[in-house]
């Protein structure tokens, strides 16, 4: 059996803030993409941890430069970048939208990337005879760092299903110290007798766990020993908690609700797979 310890739910929010290249110049991120500055997921200049994917993203305009998906991307490493070559294909239709139908959003999955910061360069090349060299049609760069906080879509309410009503409230304060910020984590839930306590502890994420010891109030009385808790992210909608007492059990936990303004743990769009797993290729 598990013991006491029931749901969680969890509120994150993560600050992040960064620089990137657009052709030879450097601007602000404005969070749009193609022609623009921000083509990454997580968002260009944002902190996650080794559990979350890193993707390309790109749009094709209602069928302007589409992606030619019969042209795997290329993606290596070049001096101290990563570098992602997309082709398009011919197209005639204009780079306008004046129909309802969105444009197309491809998505090129580069991986669990290990801890670092990353300069990430999108190429987006135009077909060529056999033998010339591919014009290049836009350059842009941007980056992200990973380190030891999840993705900031970890953000909301999570509850374990088979134990409606009692949970874990999780919210990310930004340090201006360092660059990983600070875990408060407010518990609510029931002890062995059913009665409601709650819990409240501050700690930080190492290497995506999250160890809170909480100070007890509520009505449980000091006769509750204090909690300690672990939570292990585990990537896009997966959530672990244990609770310290029982090692052996651990509860899998349910997003209940996202945080509105937050990025996605996914992007959405077309997946078109890239030439080769590159947390693998990236590692000494």
């Amino acid at each position: 059996m598990k013991p006491f310890l029931r749901s969680s739910l969890m509120i994150v929010a993560l600050l992040g803030g960064a620089h990137l290249g657009g052709s030879a110049t450097f601007a602000q991120d404005v969070e749009t993409r193609d022609g623009q500055p921000n083509f990454l997921h997580p968002r260009n200049g944002s902190s996650v941890s080794e559990q979350d994917v890193v993707s390309v993203l790109y749009t094709d305009g209602c069928g302007a430069n589409e992606l030619n998906p019969d042209v795997t991307p290329v993606v290596r490493r070049e001096g101290g970048r990563i570098v992602v070559e997309l082709t398009i294909r011919l197209s005639s239709t204009l780079p306008f939208c004046f129909a309802a139908q969105p444009p197309k959003e491809w998505v090129i999955p580069l991986g669990r990337l290990p801890k670092g910061n990353y300069p990430i360069e999108r190429r987006v090349l135009q077909p060529a005879a056999p033998g010339a060299e591919r014009p290049v049609l836009s350059l842009l760069l941007n980056s992200v760092r990973v380190g030891d906080t999840p993705h900031p879509s970890v953000s909301g309410t999570w509850f374990d299903p088979g134990a409606p009503g009692s949970g874990f409230v999780l919210t990310l304060i930004p340090d201006p110290n360092t660059v990983e910020p600070q875990a408060m984590v407010f518990s609510a839930a029931r002890d062995q007798a059913q009665r409601p306590f709650w819990q409240v502890g501050i700690a930080r994420f190492d290497n995506a766990g999250l160890t809170v010891a909480g100070t007890l109030g509520g009505s449980a009385g000091d006769s509750q020993q204090t909690q300690q808790l672990r939570f292990d992210y585990r990537g896009c909608g997966r959530l672990n908690v244990i609770d310290i007492r029982f090692p052996t059990f651990f509860t899998e936990l349910k997003q209940l609700s996202t945080v509105d303004g937050v990025e996605r743990c996914l992007p959405t769009g077309e997946v078109l797979m890239p030439a080769q797993p590159l947390d693998i290729s990236l590692r000494p």
